[in-house]
């Protein structure tokens, strides 16, 4: 990706043309690790980019055997070692026993259904991306292939799959695994030739083809002393690991994965002198599954689900407006900015397609592409979230092209090109500063303010938000076309004349509580907790708007303040055994917040022992079991 972004700016450059803004989508399957993906963009960033033009890094979960993008989207398409890949075992391999892929000795059924299956495949591929691609754009694709050669099923001794199949079937002799669980396993695979490709191009008929290239090329193994060979084969082993792990596990399970890669490892060392002139590329793709928790906050966000309860009726009538307003565009680009993970996720994001969807049948209006762009930090657990794309797709009231992708990112940042979105909404996230306010020495022992904190203390955090919330609304209208909507969800505060007031069960006053408790039992140093502040601020009405219209880009369109109840019934408050059970789920709710920014500051051995504390805290006392939430709901017109 850096060498296309520094190949267009160099061009730009010599043109003597300004920069485009890029927007960098990344593909992949949702069960794909994106989250390690992620935290890799600040190298990308750190990277001899040519040139200081923006570019947007987005992650997009799905298979490229489906539509991914809108209509005319696309200017540059790549793949590298990825098409070989199929998008299912092909039909009618009963009879290629013992092994997990195409051998010499396979009958030549097998070899016809692999290519069947392969023409299938990479017909739809091109299909589809001819809808998301510009007229004149370009796709490079690059992936393992073989030679063209009159025998169809030949596959040298020491191709990576037949080695596959070699230790399968030790394991076997081995009474490890049964013949049947090897017999009804396959791999969705095949490495097509020069001539395959070109007449499935050319028989789909989208695309003209400018070059096709065979390269072979070392393993880097080849004619090595005997001292490194061992080596050699650990490390084949290790590569070959990496791409068939996650289908292997779910067919015979992890039991015996170490003795079946140790086996790998041995015939791969063993076969270096049979076929000392192998050639083949190999695969560099790795799958992994993100967490899910007792204490994740997928677990742990009934609260957050209720707040868009209350959102509902304005993101509803905001979208509305917007599409009416914006005479029902073809494509329509809606961000939720502060994602985070879970299915809660997509509960927002439904509700708006489907208001869009719904709309445009009672205008008699075609439904437009939308693009769903789902924003939170690089360290989000975007694979948990990404596993929730099919009870987003269940949740639709119609199957109108609808596109998800990830924006890694700090919404205080430029996140989308200029004037690309139509609709953007933040429930819960705008509360959170970019950064702990400077001035705060003053304030011992409390990680926010608090009744008894000095004045200096409220200015500072207010003006923290003040230059977090203006930054954020510039960025904003930079990316929003005229006539956008933005609807935002925080917490925040009644309007008091004591702008220290927060009362006696405010989370961060529990918190506060709670990191004092660890200070007089000796499990934490005071100096430690003098230091841990939270970037967090609760504005009330008034502080809202005076940010916007000093800022100057939005209108206010609504503006609401809700107050309620944190969810404990009065039964709950009544007996014993219930208060403990709602201390217990209040302090889960905090530390699916805060556990990452206290890890951060404290370390992890007192986690545990921190937010017992803290349900002791809210079961003791019964103003906390019944206190209220203030949520303040503001939405946003374009000017």
């Amino acid at each position: 990706m850096s060498e296309i972004i520094n190949t267009i700016n160099v061009f730009c450059q010599q043109r003597n043309q300004n920069p485009p803004e890029i927007d960098c989508c990344l593909n992949d399957l949702p069960s794909n690790d994106f989250n390690t993906t992620f935290k890799f963009i600040q190298f990308f960033n750190g990277m001899n980019i040519t040139s200081k033009g923006s570019y947007f890094v987005y992650g997009v979960p799905g298979s490229f055997y489906s539509r991914l993008f809108p209509r005319r989207s696309l200017h540059f398409v790549h793949s590298s070692y990825g098409l070989h890949w199929l998008s299912k075992v092909p039909e009618g391999l009963e009879k290629n026993k013992m092994s997990v892929y195409i051998t010499n000795s396979s009958p030549l059924s097998t070899y016809k259904a692999y290519l069947n299956q392969f023409q299938r495949d990479f017909a739809t591929f091109l299909k589809l991306r001819s809808e998301e691609m510009v007229s004149n754009g370009r796709m490079v694709l690059t992936f393992i292939g073989r030679n063209t050669i009159d025998n169809p099923l030949h596959r040298d001794c020491c191709h990576f799959w037949t080695l596959l199949s070699k230790s399968l079937r030790d394991l076997v002799a081995e009474g490890l695994v049964s013949a049947s669980k090897v017999d009804s396993f396959y791999l969705p695979f095949y490495d097509p030739n020069e001539k395959e490709i070109k007449e499935m191009v050319q028989k789909e008929g989208s695309f003209e083809i400018r070059d096709l290239e065979t390269h072979g090329y070392d393993l880097g193994h080849c004619n090595q002393d005997e001292s490194k060979r061992s080596k050699s084969g650990q490390n084949e082993a290790n590569y070959i690991r990496a791409v068939s792990e996650p289908l292997l596990v779910a067919h015979f399970g992890d039991a015996i994965i170490n003795i079946l890669f140790n086996k790998c490892d041995c015939k791969s060392e063993y076969k270096v002198d049979e076929e000392r002139s192998s050639k083949y590329p190999f695969v560099g793709a790795l799958c992994m599954n993100g967490g899910d928790v007792d204490n994740s906050y997928t677990t742990n966000s009934l609260l957050q689900k209720r707040v868009l309860s209350i959102t509902n009726p304005i993101l509803v009538k905001n979208t509305e407006e917007m599409l009416t307003n914006l005479d029902f565009p073809k494509c329509i680009k809606v961000a939720d900015l502060g994602c985070s993970s879970g299915q809660n996720t997509f509960l927002a994001m439904s509700e708006i397609v489907n208001t869009i969807n719904v709309l445009c049948q009672k205008w008699n209006q075609s439904r437009p592409e939308i693009d769903c762009c789902l924003n939170d930090l690089p360290t989000n657990d975007f694979n948990t979230t990404f596993k929730f794309i099919t009870f987003f797709n269940k949740k639709l009231t119609s199957n109108g092209s609808c596109f998800v992708s990830g924006v890694p990112g700090s919404f205080y940042s430029r996140l989308f090109p200029r004037k690309s979105l139509h609709f953007i909404y933040s429930i819960y996230s705008i509360h959170f500063l970019s950064k702990v306010p400077d001035g705060l020495e003053k304030n011992k022992m409390s990680v926010y303010i608090t009744s008894s904190s000095p004045l200096s203390e409220y200015k500072a955090y207010l003006n923290q938000f003040k230059r977090d919330f203006t930054t954020f609304l510039r960025m904003r209208s930079e990316e929003m076309v005229h006539n956008g909507r933005m609807v935002l969800t925080l917490i925040g505060r009644n309007t008091l004349d004591n702008p220290l007031y927060r009362d006696c069960c405010h989370c961060w006053t529990l918190l506060s509580n709670s990191l004092r408790d660890l200070v007089f039992e000796g499990l934490l140093s005071a100096s430690k907790v003098y230091s841990f502040k939270m970037p967090f601020y609760d504005p009330n009405e008034e502080e809202v708007k005076e940010i916007i219209r000093n800022e100057g880009s939005f209108q206010i369109n609504d503006l609401e303040m809700h107050e309620f109840d944190l969810g404990h019934s009065k039964e709950e408050c009544s007996l014993q055994s219930h208060k403990a059970k709602a201390g217990q789920k209040e302090a889960s709710c905090i530390r699916a917040v805060t556990e990452t920014m206290l890890v951060a500051h404290f370390g992890d051995d007192i986690i545990d022992a921190l937010f017992h504390k803290y349900a002791h805290h809210v079961s003791q006392h019964a103003s906390c079991r019944v206190k209220t939430s203030v949520t303040l709901i503001v939405s946003l017109v374009r000017k």
